[in-house]
């Protein structure tokens, strides 16, 4: 249910990302694009299931490497080349990478960066169905593997062709930025509204950038959508029907699942379109949910004392900790010296910002594109949209909001990247707590060791540390590296780590017995 709940959040953030671009290009208004976006993919992954979701995925992957490099060159040669981009950036002060600040409430530093990063990546590829299906379709466990590292490699090359795009938009519009001399409403308009200034004169370039634009979109949409569906076929419809219906049966109701969890996501796009960053919304609803959802498979693979009793708790606890969070974060005011908003230029704007066939309509308006939008008033008008007062900085045209601000606040006052911290602490401690006072400790050897993989028997760790000192980390549980068989093995034979077909033989409930340690062996 957590990971149900979690998917559709983040799809929700997905739809509108290339609907809001769809938008810009076409003049379709905003709703109808939504809907569209929604169906398409619904469509395609309810007709082709997980295969057909592959497929679209890796033809999406050429589309939005060919926009990328299509934006990228194009922006570069408009601006001069990108060492002149970069030289902007420098001097509007955005190429900033020592920030090693210890104090968690600075929105962007390098450790929060790290801690929230690596516990939300661990969450989507290590316990999301998203991705655990991609795994099980390889053919074996070293296949599964090299696709995560060339995912790795794909990944690296995307978020830095990312970053560059920032840097040359940043230079494009140093002297005029478009947020605060209104040409549009949100940050994130801001890429199709250059994109329809840059290739204006190029036929059939704006459709490439849009269509890379979708299929970053969809891939991770269309994933999302079935992942949903399976878990709910696999967890809640077949435990609870078992053999009432015929394979085909089955099939037909995993069609009709996705194709519910796909209107679903599109309700869920019209709930989210309010977002003011749906970069800062999709990193804080993923956290909130994906580290208490880690902290709940850590626990079962790292900790074999834990049991159903405090796991369960855990996760609640969990949950509520990261909601409590992200609520009372939201109902303070934070100053610009822990959010840290750079100022931008309107010095070089014109008295008139003009785009034919184009309306960004606020996200409180009726989402209609019915004229063309145009920039009325002074250009010294500032992006933040507020009753409170100002202050002007002397070198700068954008202008600071003035007020009471909370950052002394505690727990509230962090940085949004550490909820998923908070998650994961949360339901490990009190899981353990609630695992040790339900008897957990005395249980804690009938766990099939095939479920147990402790961290610190990794190779990376296992150099460093005495077997001793591992063995009490394991807490006295043995384990079997791989599912090799031993000496000490349980009842039964399992295969070496091969994978047979779609499933696991590691998750077999095969029978077995309790692993004693060596030297109790020895000793018998």
């Amino acid at each position: 249910m957590v990971f149900i709940v979690a998917t559709m959040f983040h799809n929700g953030i997905i739809i509108y990302g290339p609907a809001l671009a769809f938008q810009a290009v076409t003049g379709f208004p905003l709703w109808a694009a939504i809907i569209t976006t929604g169906l398409v993919c619904t469509l395609y992954t309810t007709v082709g299931g997980l295969e057909g979701v592959i497929w679209t995925d890796v033809f999406q992957g050429f589309i939005m490497l060919a926009g990328m490099l299509a934006f990228l060159i194009k922006g570069s040669a408009d601006v001069g080349g990108f060492s002149n981009a970069w030289k902007a950036a420098e001097r509007g002060g955005r190429i900033d990478f020592v920030h090693f600040e210890t104090d968690p409430r600075i929105r962007n530093t390098f450790w929060s960066i790290v801690i929230g990063g690596i516990i939300r990546w661990t969450g989507m590829y290590g316990v999301s169905q998203s991705q655990v299906q991609r795994y099980l379709s390889c053919r074996s466990e070293r296949q599964a593997k090299l696709s995560v590292y060339l995912n790795v490699v794909g990944l690296f090359l995307l978020f830095t062709m990312a970053v560059l795009s920032g840097v040359i938009m940043y230079a494009y519009y140093e002297t005029c930025d478009p947020l605060t001399s209104q040409c549009v409403q949100r940050s994130d308009q801001i890429y199709p509204f250059m994109m329809l200034d840059l290739f204006k004169d190029v036929p059939g370039a704006s459709g490439l950038i849009l269509s890379a634009v979708y299929a970053g979109s969809l891939s991770s949409l269309s994933s999302g959508v079935n992942a949903m569906a399976t878990v709910t076929m696999q967890d809640v419809i077949k435990p609870i029907f078992k053999d009432r219906f015929t394979k085909r049966g089955y099939s037909w109701i995993s069609k009709g699942l996705v194709a519910v969890f796909g209107l679903v996501c599109i309700g869920m796009t019209f709930v989210l379109a309010t977002t003011s960053e749906l970069l800062q919304a999709a990193f804080s609803l993923m956290g909130m949910l994906m580290g208490s959802l880690t902290g709940f498979f850590i626990l079962a693979i790292q900790f074999p004392f834990s049991n159903c009793i405090g796991a369960v708790s855990g996760l609640a606890a969990g949950l509520v900790s990261t909601i409590w969070f992200y609520l009372g974060s939201k109902s303070i005011q934070k100053s610009n010296d822990f959010i840290r908003r750079l100022p931008l230029r309107i010095d070089g704007c014109s008295n008139q910002c003009q785009i034919s066939q184009l309306d960004f309509a606020t996200a409180n308006s009726t989402m209609n594109l019915n004229s063309t939008l145009f920039l009325v008033g002074d250009t010294t008008q500032s992006a933040f949209r507020t009753t409170a007062p100002y202050e002007m900085s002397s070198n700068t045209t954008a202008a600071m909001p003035m007020g009471n601000y909370d950052d002394d606040t505690p727990f509230y006052s962090l940085s949004y990247h550490y909820i998923s911290a908070i998650g994961l602490g949360v339901t490990i401690a009190v899981g353990i707590v609630v695992s040790l006072l339900t008897c957990g400790w005395d249980n804690r050897r009938n766990v099939d060791p095939r479920l147990l993989r402790p961290p610190f028997d990794h190779w990376l760790i296992r150099c460093c540390l005495p077997e001793k000192v591992r063995w009490v980390l394991r807490f006295g549980i043995e384990w079997e590296d791989n599912v090799k068989t031993s000496t000490h093995a349980r009842d039964g034979t399992v295969s070496e780590g091969k994978w047979a077909g779609n499933e696991s033989e590691v998750i077999q409930n095969a029978g077995f017995r309790p692993i004693a340690r060596a030297t109790e062996v020895e000793e018998e």
